[in-house]
């Protein structure tokens, strides 16, 4: 259980890092225009989102997903 807790811990402080930073540079996720989000619950689960199968950072972080936030359409 710590060490669940542990990784928890690190991967909320990285992608906070990531956040403040503006991203990741090279990362594969927000070069196609999606967003690296935590995993959360509620990961994804907006009306126009998509998840998407890429990684964020150079090899993925444990805890941080790749989502495409897309815009509502036109009226």
């Amino acid at each position: 259980m710590r060490s669940l807790a542990f990784i928890t811990a690190l991967s909320l402080s990285i992608y906070g890092c990531m956040a403040e930073s503006g991203g990741y540079p090279g990362n594969p996720c927000e070069r196609v225009g999606a967003k690296c989000d935590p995993v959360v619950q509620n990961f994804c689960q907006g009306k126009f989102d998509a998840t998407v199968e890429l990684p964020c950072g150079p090899h993925g972080f444990v805890g941080v997903g790749c989502c495409w936030h897309g815009p509502p359409p036109p009226k």
